[in-house]
């Protein structure tokens, strides 16, 4: 009889166990179906303001160049597109979104010269001060935006011998694109 009772709760323990891991997998299912993506960067008036084409200079110790920018909203809104180059040949391409959990910005950058860099930062009213790190060195942008028409930025490298270079720049609105 005691061989009985033990064949029978093993059977059922058997029988339970998958149908346990059914609910479990049921309930985890549930709670991950909410997909509602985070409120679009459109909604956030430094990131809507920063979209369109923009043409100005960079100056630094290795001189002044021109500079063109073209930022556009990418995947229903939720990051913003850069595509960047300059007089001297440099060409750089980036994505910046605001992290729904922290409300920091955040991105990644690669540009013609191998660089690729992780980036986080903070927007302080019309100022977004961002750090960019890479096996290059490290990078600090400080973009002031006044107006809707014009982004004054300074900038500082410094490359891991710790030399350190720093510069700044201006762009200004050439046209305005619509925040998609």
């Amino acid at each position: 009889m005691k061989r009985l009772f033990v064949i029978s709760l093993a059977v059922m323990v058997c029988f339970a166990m998958p149908l346990l891991a059914q609910e479990d997998k049921k309930e985890m299912a549930a709670g991950d179906m909410d997909m509602t993506p985070p409120t679009p960067l459109t909604e956030d008036e430094y990131c809507s303001t920063r979209v369109g084409e923009w043409k100005g200079w960079s100056e630094s110790p290795m001189g002044k160049v021109e500079q063109t920018e073209t930022v556009e909203m990418a995947l229903n809104g939720q990051f913003l597109l850069f595509k960047s180059q300059d007089t001297a040949g440099w060409q750089g391409m980036g994505v910046m979104t605001i992290n729904p959990e922290t409300g920091e910005f955040m991105g990644g950058w690669a540009d013609s010269f191998r660089g690729i860099y992780e980036g986080t930062g903070k927007r302080d009213g019309n100022v977004l001060t961002m750090k960019w790190t890479g096996y290059q060195g490290t990078y600090e942008a400080v973009e002031t935006m006044i107006g809707d028409d014009t982004i004054s930025t300074t900038w500082s490298f410094t490359d891991p011998a710790g030399n350190t270079t720093e510069g700044k720049g201006e762009l200004k609105r050439v046209k305005k694109m619509t925040s998609k």
